[in-house]
């Protein structure tokens, strides 16, 4: 089996979320968090502030490509 050629910083691809705004940001070390709808309410009526959810789950997204390419 043949090495495979990792890629450079420059080659790696990126992943990006897209808001309904037509906004977007980079996926990298974010956290999507699973929260209430009661929690939900009360962060869209400024009682609470994410730092205070208390989260039913998050998924953390550290890294998410592999280092290598596909040889064709």
């Amino acid at each position: 089996m043949a090495e495979k050629e990792g890629f450079t910083p420059e080659e790696e691809p990126m992943a990006i979320i897209v808001m309904a705004d037509g906004t977007w940001c980079s996926v990298r070390a974010v956290t999507m968090t699973i929260i209430t709808q009661k929690q939900h309410i009360q962060l869209c009526d400024g009682e609470i502030e994410p730092k205070d959810l208390v989260n039913v789950l998050d998924i953390h997204f550290p890294t998410y490509f592999h280092r290598f390419r596909e040889e064709d």
